[in-house]
């Protein structure tokens, strides 16, 4: 893609609905995640940016529901059921082997337990009308499109994955939406301050906001969460972050990016403050 002399894309904003999770992840623009370590401070963004970070399980399992539930049919064609049994057995070892010699990559192999974990997960998001018309393809959402932005503010180059876009003439036209897996819906606000799901939802709503609406036609002002527990009884709910929640993302965004473009032009990537600190305690500590 060209770019101009400072190196920044010239296309302001493009939406690729056919890249791949592996391409999207490849590159080289700022995402949400990214500004989780650099809220941390830049030396810790600088670190994870240098590193190869293994997935967790929790990441795994996530990306796992995500292809079944948004590309159902990519699902049943990329993952095989690999065999039950202890996996320090000789025997269950060797039938292991055996489908990593017909051609399946050892992350495409997925024990049976966990199999069925992610087809109940699906299930619970067949059972609701909301989720399915929010997530799911033959419902006329638009799902995994790989979305890239300039910042108006700072010109950095940003990028988002959205997981669905529900259908313009539908009843959630107006919405982005997404898929999470989590403990505990009960407590999700919780997970969605720690994890930095507020400042995603406003970074992807702004950075759809950056379009000039063609092909989608529509403006998408609310986001929209679907959770669902990652283990029995599989609940399931919906969120929309609230106004006050969008705001503080779209605050820590300015900052966030702020620092960032200084990063760049500086070389310089600081990490905590160097000085003499003076240290208290919790509030709490007080009150006991």
């Amino acid at each position: 893609m060209k770019t101009d002399a400072d190196g920044y894309n010239e296309s302001v904003w493009e939406i690729d609905t056919q890249m791949d999770e592996s391409s999207y992840y490849s590159c080289d623009e700022v995402s949400n995640s990214q500004l989780n370590h650099l809220k941390k401070s830049p030396l810790h963004l600088k670190a994870y940016l240098a590193s190869d970070p293994t997935p967790t399980p929790a990441m795994v399992l996530g990306s796992q529901v995500h292809t079944c539930v948004l590309e159902h049919e990519r699902f049943l064609t990329d993952y095989v059921v690999g065999p039950g049994g202890d996996r320090r057995l000789k025997k269950t070892k060797q039938a292991w082997a055996e489908l990593e010699e017909e051609g399946w990559r050892p992350e495409s192999i997925i024990a049976p337990a966990v199999y069925e974990q992610i087809l109940s997960i699906r299930s619970s998001v067949l059972s609701n009308p909301i989720a399915c018309k929010l997530l799911l393809p033959d419902e006329g959402a638009v799902t995994e499109a790989s979305m890239f932005w300039s910042d108006e503010k700072t010109g950095v180059r940003c990028r988002g994955r959205i997981d669905a876009i529900p259908a313009k003439d539908s009843e959630y036209g107006s919405v982005l939406a997404d898929l999470k897996t989590t403990r505990d819906c009960g407590a999700f606000a919780k997970s969605a301050y720690d994890f930095g799901y507020y400042r995603q939802a406003a970074f992807y709503l702004s950075g759809y906001a950056r379009g000039e609406l063609s092909p989608w036609e529509i403006e998408r002002t609310a986001f929209v969460m679907v959770t669902v527990e990652s283990t029995p009884p599989f609940g399931l709910s919906i969120f929309q972050f609230s106004d006050e929640a969008l705001d503080l993302g779209n605050s820590e965004i300015d900052e966030l990016l702020a620092i960032y473009k200084h990063c760049q032009d500086t070389n310089e990537w600081p990490g905590y403050e160097q000085g003499i600190q003076e240290l208290s305690l919790p509030n709490w500590a007080f009150y006991r």
